[in-house]
Parts: structure tokens; sequence; C-alpha cells
């Protein structure tokens, strides 16, 4: 019989070889083996051929060898779900839009990203667009027939316009300095609460009118939130808080406490509390209300307060041995998951971060054939159930904030055991748990908070708790599996 402890037919019983072996080098298909001395439960996988570029259309991340099929963004080939050569479709760059990129030209493309020369304008000596005679008339052009253009002006008006979102509408005149009537390419008033960002705007004197057309730039921003170099927290004998009258970015503007104004602050007359004070722009300005709340301390007092709370994953288990810094001190969770650090005085601000988990678990844990047909199913759209906000973060395996074959092929790798982590990534993430996520469908968030700031510490307190997401673990099966 076969005395080969290795081939497929080994029989222990065997005492003679009679060259009857199965075996994964014999160039024969035998065995289980699902290819010529490849497969099965004895011999390694057989190679499968195809595309091994993540990042190409016809990506395989089944494929084991590159057979040089790959169809990417930069192959000088359209192919894929390319719209134009190497561009277009889900992977590669916008195609350029050739067009006319001249605003005040009757082919103007405001979709065009190259010019391509084709302009027809009131001056090339072409009778094209509307007009009614070789670069007169028509909605931009001056009537025909007039030997002077007079040139349209509104001194009121500057060549760009900026307007906030939160503005009252805008109204333009539709007659300019001269007399000169028309309409522009907008309704008005503008509104600038429906518009945000940079726009072309023209004014087109009326046909019986021997005038220029005029244009200028209307530039919508959104308001932004002001800067102050402003403390959290101020001793009582800081007597008198004089409260600055213009931002860090120049803004002007009034504080209000309670919603009344306010210039100082006698701090004497707020000992232990938190005060709510709001800086409100001055109206001009495209800038929010900003929001201040301030500690007054004794300042006399040497009482210390801690500050603890819990680490536990999305499916509510209490992960232990996580070590978090606070402030300068470094802390582990126990066995219930929980945390504490004291000797913290009033009015500190003290920054609480989970660091790592540092128990011996390997990156396998939690993993399962589960997990990666969520993934599957989510990527090909079969999903019944939306993935939850804290899924999508297991799935985002490689944290490039898509969830794409990429990870798939990270995760299978390490349940097969052919990589032993996700690489530099860490295993675990973990987020504040008081956190809300955004409304809308779901989205790997490139940021979120992953930290607490206590500012001021002006008690005990208990609630600085953390949510754990293991890689991968979509199932949140951890740590039973």
């Amino acid at each position: 019989g076969c005395t080969d402890p290795v081939a497929h037919n080994y029989n222990p019983a065997a005492t003679v070889d009679d060259g009857s072996c199965e075996t994964c080098s014999d160039g024969i298909q035998n065995g289980d083996e699902t290819g010529v001395d490849c497969g099965g439960s004895l011999c390694g996988p057989c190679l499968i051929p195809g595309c091994t570029d993540p990042v190409a259309h016809n990506y395989n991340p089944a494929a084991t060898v590159d057979d040089g099929s790959c169809e990417t963004c930069s192959d000088g080939i359209q192919n894929g779900d390319e719209t134009g050569v190497d561009c277009g479709g889900s992977l590669c760059g916008p195609c350029p839009i050739p067009g006319c990129t001249d605003p005040v030209a009757h082919n103007y493309n405001p979709a065009a990203t190259v010019d391509d020369g084709s302009c027809e304008t009131c001056s090339d000596g072409i009778q094209n667009g509307d007009e009614t005679g070789i670069d007169c008339g028509g909605n931009l052009c001056g009537p025909c027939g007039c030997s002077d253009l007079v040139n349209t002006v509104f001194p009121e008006l500057p060549d760009i316009l900026e307007a906030c979102t939160t503005d009252d509408p805008i109204l333009l005149p539709n007659v300019d300095a001269n007399g000169v009537t028309g309409s522009w390419n907008i309704n008005t008033p503008i509104l600038p609460g429906d518009l945000l960002g940079t726009y072309d705007l023209t004014f087109s004197p009326d046909p019986e009118q021997c005038a220029t057309a005029f244009s200028l730039t209307l530039e919508v921003a959104a308001p932004v939130m002001q800067e102050f170099e402003l403390a959290d927290t101020i001793c009582a004998t800081v007597l008198t808080l004089m409260l600055p009258t213009n931002s860090l970015s120049g803004t002007p503007g009034s504080w209000f406490m309670n919603g009344d104004p306010i210039e100082s602050l006698i701090s004497l007359n707020y000992i232990g509390q938190v005060l709510d004070l709001s800086f409100v722009p001055e109206e001009g300005y495209c800038a929010l209300t900003t929001d201040w709340s301030l500690y007054v301390s004794d300042c006399s007092q040497n009482d210390s307060y801690t500050l603890s709370g819990e680490v536990y994953t999305w499916t509510d288990y209490s992960l232990p041995d996580v070590q978090l810094r606070v402030d300068e001190d470094t802390v582990v969770t126990n066995m219930a998951g929980r945390y504490s650090s004291g000797g913290h005085q009033v009015g500190d601000s003290i920054f609480i971060e989970p660091l790592a988990h540092i128990g011996n678990v390997s990156t396998s844990a939690g993993l399962n054939l589960l997990d990666l047909v969520l993934v599957q199913q989510h990527l090909l759209g079969l999903s019944e159930t939306p993935l939850s906000n804290y899924q999508v973060l297991a799935a985002d395996v490689n944290a490039d904030g898509t969830i794409n074959v990429l990870d798939l092929v990270m995760m299978r790798r390490i349940l097969l055991g052919i990589d032993e982590s996700f690489g530099p990534l860490p295993d675990w993430i973990f987020i504040n748990a008081d956190y809300q996520f955004p409304d809308g469908e779901e989205l790997v968030p490139l940021i979120w908070p992953y930290s607490v700031t206590v500012n001021p510490v002006v008690s005990n307190s208990d609630n600085y708790d953390f949510i754990a997401i293991k890689r991968g673990d979509l199932d949140g099966s951890y740590p039973d599996n």
C-alpha cells in the first residue's frame, strides 16, 4: 500500500510501499485535488488568474495571480464604466468638458471646464447667437443701427458682490446710471439663503437700448463661528473681566447673558457658577452667534474630584483592559469595563482619551463568515437592513473612508490566517458614547469624537463613557466568537 503519510491514499496499515501513492507533486489530479497537484484538504490552493489591482475596474479579490487583464484609469483605453479614455465612471476622475467659458458669450456653457475657442460674442465680427446683425441685436449685444454704444454702469454695484446665506433678499436695479433699462440672468430679488458659492451675473440691455451688457460676480458664503482668546475658568480674584468687543478675525459685536447685554463681569457675584454668554456679531458680517461657558472659581478651595466612566461595545459588552489617558494620568478599565481618575481640582480642564486595548486578544477575535457576508451584501446592494453607523465603522477595516472590496479581502486574509493584523491600524475604534451620528444614509465618517474634554471640573462625575468597535466585527459577536 501507500506508506507516504502526506499522500491522499496513505494507508497506515501498509508495511510495504507498492508505488500507488497519490501526492501533491505527482503531476496528476487525484485524491480530492481541485486541480493538478493543488486544492483539496492536503495540497496548497490552486492559482486563480485574474486582475489583482484593487483600483482596477475588473479587480478580482479572489485572484491570486495577475494575468495582465486589469482595466485601469491609466491604460489609455476606454473600458470599465469610463465615459471617455481613462476618465469618468465610478473610479476615474471626471472627463474634461469642452465648450465656451466666457459668461457674456451667446453660447456660454457653465458646465464647460476647458475653453475650446467656440465662444460666440458681440465682438467677434460674425453674426451669431441671436444677433440680428454682425455683433448687434439680440439679448446680449447692443441694438443694430447704433453709431455709439453706451457703457452700462452701476456705480452702486461692486465687481464682486459678497453676500451671506443669512442676509435679507438682494434687489438688483433694472435701470443703470445712464437710464439704460434691461434685465438680469437671475431672478430678483436674490435669496441668498437658497444659494451658496460663486455665480456669474449678467445685465442685458433691452433690445431698443444702444448699450453694452454689464457683468459682475456674486459670492455667497455661509456664516462662520467666531473665535476668542478667552479662558473657560477664571478665579474670583479677577475682580472685573472686560469682554472683547471684536473676535480674533476682527468681527465686531456685543455680548449677552440671559438675554441682557453685558460688557464686563464682576466675578465676586458669580462664585461657583457656570455662566452662559453669547457673542452676537454686528449686522453686515457673515458670522454666527458664538456661545461661551465661563466657570467662576473660588480658587481658594483644595477639594479634589474624581472623573470616571465605562467602556463598552456597541452590543453593550463591558470591555476590560482598555488603556485611557486622563490628562497626564494613565488608567486601565477593570473587568466591568470601568475606569476612574482622581485628584482633579475645581476649574481644571481635563482631556480623556481611550488609547488602546492592551488585553491579549487576537485581531481575528470576533471575525467570522457572517461578517464577510454582511460586507458583501452591502457592496452588492443586497442588504435587507442597512448597516448601522457602528457596523459601517467596523466594516472600513483599512480606514480609507469607504467600504470596498479591499476591506473584504483584508478580513478574508485574517480569517484564513494569512495575515495576523490589519497592518498598522489598531484593532479597536473608540467613540464618545454621547455622540449622535447625523441623519441620512450610512457613510464612513473620517473624523469622529474619540475623546472628551471636561472643562471645567466642578464636581465628581461618573458619565464619561466610550463605545468600543472592533474592526471587522460587524455582527457584534465579540467576545463570544
